[in-house]
């Protein structure tokens, strides 16, 4: 258990969180960063494409939590877990093309 603001972790949740924020924001960050190539720094930093994937990242994690998938207690069996990840990426594809048609600048990446 790990003590963080006076709340008690368990280790196997804080590492699960750890490594989802840092996949989360891999997968967004190396296609830009392939497709850009050297200049791909202009769009992540100055047109605020870190902020758009620290966004998306924080609705994952959110979602992740929404659908109980830190619990492995209260999943009984086996294909609840990929039927819960199937909810999470449904659900997240569905409010980015949310946000994208009511807020065209936010899908912009130049």
């Amino acid at each position: 258990m790990i003590r963080l603001f006076n709340v008690y972790y368990p280790t196997r949740t804080l590492v699960l969180l750890i490594c989802e924020v840092l996949l989360v924001a891999a997968h967004f960050c190396w296609p830009r960063t392939f497709l850009m190539g050297p200049d791909a720094y202009i769009v992540l930093i100055y047109e605020s494409g870190l902020l758009k994937i620290a966004g998306i990242t924080v609705l994952t994690l959110l979602l992740t939590y929404y659908f109980d998938l830190y619990e492995p207690r209260r999943i009984s069996e086996d294909w609840e877990i990929y039927f819960r990840l199937l909810l999470v990426l449904s659900v997240l594809s569905f409010v980015l093309a949310g946000l994208v048609y009511f807020f065209p600048g936010v899908g912009h990446w130049s």
